[in-house]
């Protein structure tokens, strides 16, 4: 039985901090369990406060091909310094092998931390 079906709870967190490289690179990161899995919350924390305008975006790919992907989120970050999505309610659940892919161009090169947190099959 699924574990979102029951009592258990089997919730994974994925942490993606900053590389350490000088300056501070671009987000281009793939999550990809290769499970299914339910997604519950996904937060990216800059260092300071964003002053570029850029868009963070998450972005999923289904493993059933690119007519059923889409962008689920594309928000600017200028002038936060922090952003968290909450989809514990959205009741969505991905199939193995569907990815998301986060993304932030870090034109001001601050330093970032993104936490996804997923319950997983």
């Amino acid at each position: 039985m699924e574990p979102w079906k029951t009592d258990e709870l089997k919730i994974m967190q994925v942490a993606i901090p900053d590389d350490g490289e000088t300056p501070p690179g671009a987000l281009d990161f793939t999550f990809a369990p290769n499970r299914e899995f339910q997604l519950l919350k996904v937060a990216i924390k800059f260092s300071t406060t964003v002053t570029t305008s850029e868009n963070f975006t998450a972005t999923f790919a289904s493993v059933n091909g690119a007519k059923f992907g889409y962008v689920m989120e594309s928000d600017d970050m200028q002038g936060l310094t922090e952003k968290v999505y909450d989809y514990s309610a959205a009741l969505e659940y991905f199939q193995k092998g569907d990815s998301i892919n986060f993304a932030f161009a870090n034109t001001d090169e601050l330093e970032f931390g993104l936490l996804v947190t997923y319950r997983e099959k």
